[in-house]
């Protein structure tokens, strides 16, 4: 049983009960499973919807998802397309980083 709570969420009351067919607990117990499971379903996709679109993670990710399984030069293309459109202590920053990285080798 669902009961509000004064801040608007809710919490779960249970109640006990003995039951002399073995068939009704089942049936019991699985109505119990599958409401639980759709409760955390329903849960679970109201905090995906609260998640943040301007949280730098959400832009990492989308970033990861966009350049997964490209080639090398398609990556570093879409790398630096993601690039300009931060800012510039930003970009200074990740220069920064990457020289620190980079191989000798690379440099010239």
């Amino acid at each position: 049983h669902r009961e509000p709570l004064e801040d608007g969420g809710c919490h779960f009351v249970c109640y006990v009960f003995q039951c002399t067919d073995e068939a009704l607990v089942d049936e019991i117990m699985l109505t119990l499973k599958q409401a639980f499971s759709v409760a955390a379903a329903q849960q679970h996709s109201k905090d995906q919807l609260q998640t943040c679109e301007g949280c730098p993670m959400q832009e990492l990710h989308k970033l990861c998802e966009k350049i997964e399984g490209l080639h090398p030069s398609k990556t570093r293309l879409e790398l630096q397309k993601h690039l300009t459109v931060l800012s510039n202590p930003e970009q200074a920053s990740i220069f920064e980083e990457v020289q620190k990285i980079r191989p000798r080798s690379e440099e010239h």
